[in-house]
């Protein structure tokens, strides 16, 4: 078993600990800088210039010797469309994604490693990623014995499409960490349009691939969640915990940025409302109201402006695939997703 003293825990939390975002970009949706590492491994694995495709998309190299430091994840999407422009390579999110090591998330890695259940391990990666992945919105839904892992990213920007399949290929790889090497998501949902060839998509996230959907989503058994772990230690989990519950008092979101973060991730199952917003957050409608108003912003204002990019990223969507709607892996509708996989609710349109 892995053991972790109390000074390499403390020594570790300062070294991965993020810099404050500066002033100015507060209120943008950012993640590390070190993040775009796997824009140029995926170049790298393709032939192409990883260091070209960076300056391509107005990133000089240098840039990565500060991986924590914040970086707009617009830049991260403008890389991702660079990369797949130079490379000729349709899948390059996908690939840049399946790279991802946790490498810039401080002590998470460590955390998820030493849990207690494959559940706990999933909340710690929702709830602490967000220090440093101010950009990145998670989330967990179990109903009717599956589980969908959610993944969404603020902000309308050519890319986005491409972003969001990124992060769904990172967050796949990293469920299969957590969950255990023969494990498989039942299904994955992609807002990317339908490539014409759908072979490496499934071959790198290892499921049946829906495109052309509102959400980003990882569906699998809820009773995966339910696996326990042999390498658990108590005394180190209780370590971990303090110390990134430390860093996440030090960058606490706003109660409006948590408030648009929940209805990034609620917006596409069509329930966002004040009251459900609320109960989320553990505060009565009218406590939410009055809190959002002490920051200058109403529920209605986040969620407007919440609508207006998710409707810029469908409309975008459109004109990419000039009105062709994507279906699943190997065809339309749900074809190639496993017997006993619910029908997708809430699919592209067009």
């Amino acid at each position: 078993m892995h053991s972790v003293t109390t000074r390499s825990v403390g020594e570790r939390a300062r070294a991965g600990s993020s810099r404050p975002v500066p002033r100015g970009m507060a209120s943008e949706f950012t993640v590390p800088v070190g993040t775009l590492a796997l824009v140029q491994e995926a170049a790298r694995q393709l032939g192409t210039d990883p260091d070209r495709v960076l300056r391509a998309a107005g990133v000089e190299p240098s840039a990565l010797r500060l991986p924590m430091s914040p970086i707009a994840t617009s830049t991260v999407a403008r890389a991702l469309v660079r990369g797949r422009e130079l490379s000729g390579c349709e899948h390059f999110a996908i690939l840049a994604g399946a790279q991802a090591r946790l490498g810039n998330a401080g002590l998470v890695p460590l955390l998820l490693m030493h849990e207690k259940s494959v559940r706990d391990a999933i909340r710690d990666l929702i709830r602490f990623l967000r220090i440093w992945y101010r950009g990145v919105h998670l989330s967990l839904v179990v109903d009717d014995g599956w589980a969908r892992f959610g993944v969404a990213l603020g902000g309308a920007h050519a890319g986005h499409s491409e972003l969001c399949a990124m992060y769904g290929a990172s967050m796949n790889h990293h469920l299969h960490t957590i969950i255990g090497p023969q494990w498989h998501a039942a299904r994955v949902s992609l807002t990317h349009t339908r490539p014409e060839d759908v072979r490496p998509y499934t071959r790198i996230l290892r499921a049946p691939v829906l495109f052309g959907q509102l959400e980003t989503v990882i569906e699998f058994p809820a009773a995966d969640l339910e696996r326990t772990r042999t390498s658990s230690d108590e005394h180190v989990i209780r370590l971990l915990r303090a110390q990134l519950t430390s860093l996440e008092a030090e960058h606490r979101m706003t109660l409006a940025e948590q408030v648009r973060h929940l209805i990034e991730v609620m917006l596409g199952r069509g329930d966002c409302s004040a009251e459900r917003v609320a109960d989320m957050l553990s505060m009565h409608r009218k406590t939410l109201h009055r809190r959002l108003a002490r920051e200058g912003t109403t529920y209605k204002a986040e969620l407007e402006a919440a609508r207006r990019d998710a409707a810029r990223r469908l409309l975008a969507q459109k004109k990419r695939r000039g009105g062709d709607v994507g279906g699943a892996a190997g065809g339309s509708g749900s074809a190639g997703v496993p017997p006993g996989v619910p029908p997708r609710v809430g699919g592209g349109g067009g």
